[in-house]
């Protein structure tokens, strides 16, 4: 029972862990989009306007409701640092025979 919890318990982290990567690899993408094209770069769905002569090119447009905020950023990382923990713990509870063949934490 203990080798299926730990089995079950890392996938659920390395899937958490791919989404963190994920959204760090977004969060660049659009500050180098910022960076790059400041003059056609804008947020959807927001309440702030730019002047209408300004032209803001489909790929700088981010939709501002799929932007995390802080607080979203936060909750994951303590989310990330609960599931390294619970993996490492059941990996103690794994005799070492059982680790044979197991990934380690």
């Amino acid at each position: 029972m203990a080798v299926e919890g730990y089995i079950k318990a890392q996938q659920d982290f390395e899937k958490l862990s791919k989404d963190i990567r994920k959204l760090g690899k977004n969060i660049e993408e659009i500050g180098l989009a910022l960076r790059e094209s400041i003059q056609n770069f804008s947020f959807a769905h927001n309440s702030t306007a730019l002047p209408g002569v300004v032209r803001v090119e489909d790929k700088n447009l981010i939709d501002a409701n799929f932007w995390p905020s802080a607080q979203v950023i936060m909750d994951l990382i303590e989310k990330w640092h609960r599931s390294r923990a619970e993996v490492e713990a059941l990996w103690s509870e794994i005799p070492p025979e059982q680790r044979r063949g197991l990934p380690p934490p």
